[in-house]
C-alpha cells in the first residue's frame, strides 16, 4: 500500500481519536492533534508521508529519530 488516507478535521480513527487540526509537516511525516474519546485530552498523532511507506530504513527513521543520531 502506497497511500494513505487522507486525514481532515473531524475525522475519526479507530473509534477513539477525534482530529482537532494539523499542527504541521516536516520532511517525512505529519503531526495532528486529536481528542482521546475516552481519556478527554487531546493527544498529537504522528503519521509517515506516504512516499516514505515503502522503504524500512526511512520508517525506522520516523518512528525512531534519535537512533539515526546515536542518541537515546
Amino acid at each position: 500500500m502506497n497511500e494513505i488516507a487522507k486525514i481532515e478535521e473531524g475525522c475519526q480513527i479507530q473509534g477513539l481519536y477525534t482530529i482537532k487540526e494539523c499542527l504541521g509537516s516536516g520532511g517525512i511525516g505529519i503531526v495532528h492533534r486529536a481528542k482521546h474519546a475516552v481519556w478527554e485530552i487531546d493527544l498529537a498523532i504522528k503519521r509517515p508521508l506516504a512516499k516514505f511507506l515503502k522503504y524500512s530504513h526511512q520508517l525506522e527513521n520516523f518512528f525512531n529519530p534519535s537512533a539515526k543520531h546515536g542518541q537515546v
